[in-house]
């Protein structure tokens, strides 16, 4: 999967904190996750999360445990996350993408990141 493509589908169409004119070889947590997934990972995370709902455990807690807690950006630079911060920050895109899918369950947003392969 190129960069280019996963940069343009996850950070362009998802993320607010996107700017294509800052050049940075740095990525968020859930883009390293996104760009390792395949349909078949795609589909042990939703069979996980199912089984880690029965336990009454909820998406943010899940999510969290699969991207945030290994996201560079954690501990400095991700309002979503961060208890101080004095505004409601959205999340960054391959997050939404994520939240979406395992809500949904539906593989269509998966299966498009997987179509540059």
């Amino acid at each position: 999967m190129t960069e280019n493509y996963l940069q343009n589908y996850i950070c362009a169409r998802w993320c607010e904190f996107y700017h294509p004119e800052k050049q940075s070889n740095e990525r968020c947590g859930s883009f390293e996750f996104l760009q390792t997934l395949s349909v078949q990972k795609a589909k042990i995370i939703l069979n996980e999360f199912h089984e880690f709902e029965k336990d009454n455990g909820n998406l943010d807690t899940f999510l969290y445990q699969i991207i945030c807690e290994s996201c560079d950006y954690l501990i400095d630079g991700c309002d979503y996350r961060d208890n101080s911060c004095d505004y409601i920050s959205p999340p960054c895109g391959g997050f939404l993408i994520l939240k979406e899918f395992l809500n949904s369950g539906d593989l269509s947003h998966i299966e498009l990141l997987l179509k540059s392969r």
